[in-house]
């Protein structure tokens, strides 16, 4: 059972798996519940296996696809297309350009790499931050990338010219998430420092500090219609934000370690969460 601890005038309930609550008229925010089909452990990940009649290879492929049990697999190779070399360590993120031409990688060498996605091929490596690069998000327009970083800095850059932009330096912690808006004027990173800052992406200036969190701030997104913001953190919750005025709306309890990660459905009605807990949550308006 999950419960949820409201922080506006919203009612918020426990989900009762006896008998599911009507949606009904979606709120300027609406309540969010755990859904109960999505509290199964899922640390092992079962290897993929396609139904074969799925399986578009001829016979001498098949026989190569052999796993080392002699079980019928899929071999990585088939699908592999590029491998990219040039970080010298570990990558921590990578994101594609709207356009699916470009490629950007995050790595632990405090350097970002913006890669053709065609071809493979290396078009430039940006450089400015002094610690490793934990995230990057492509603006939706594709004109800016954000990077963010463990010198607790975010940094704009021109992805066409891979120019640095700005750098934004108000986080007192690692940075550790960052998200464009889906119009591309704002900007969310959420920190070590316990808080998520909302910034002008086209002035670099802040706009509000959400504080709420007691532990590190690990994931941001914005909802698609960009009213809404969605936190996860160390200390086990998720936390949605009126992403105008930065109010607190309410907190989703019920995760039992660090929440990693959070996204909106595409329809903005669905929210999921990921945890160190081994479980995926997802949460829906009563």
């Amino acid at each position: 059972m999950v419960s949820v601890v409201n922080s506006s005038s919203e009612q918020f309930t426990t989900w009762n798996s006896a008998s599911e609550p009507d949606l009904g008229t979606p709120a300027s925010i609406p309540p969010f519940t755990a859904h109960p089909n999505h509290s199964q452990p899922s640390a092992s990940i079962l290897p993929l296996r396609l139904p074969e009649q799925h399986m578009a290879y001829d016979q001498e492929v098949k026989s190569d696809a052999m796993d080392k049990k002699g079980e019928r697999g899929i071999r990585a190779e088939n699908f592999l297309l590029h491998e990219l070399k040039g970080h010298t360590r570990s990558v921590y993120a990578v994101a594609f350009s709207p356009n699916c031409k470009h490629l950007a990688s995050a790595s632990g060498d405090n350097t970002i790499s913006l890669w053709d996605a065609g071809s493979g091929a290396l078009l430039r490596t940006l450089r400015q931050h002094t610690n490793g690069v934990r995230a990057v998000a492509f603006s939706p327009d594709g004109k800016h990338l954000a990077s963010a970083s463990f010198d607790n800095t975010v940094k704009l850059w021109d992805a066409g010219s891979g120019a640095l932009l700005r750098t934004l330096k108000e986080h007192a912690g690692v940075v550790y998430a960052v998200s464009f808006s889906p119009d591309g004027k704002h900007l969310a990173s959420g920190s070590f420092d316990k808080t998520v800052l909302l910034w002008d992406a086209g002035s670099g200036a802040l706009l509000r500090t959400l504080k709420g969190h007691i532990d590190p701030v690990s994931a941001v997104a914005f909802s698609p219609d960009g009213k809404h913001l969605a936190s996860a953190s160390l200390d086990k919750t998720v936390k949605l934000w009126d992403a105008g005025s930065g109010a607190l709306l309410c907190t989703l309890e019920g995760h039992t370690d660090p929440v990693s990660a959070v996204a909106f459905s595409p329809d903005g009605k669905h929210l999921a969460s990921g945890s160190f807990d081994n479980t995926v949550r997802l949460w829906k308006g009563k």
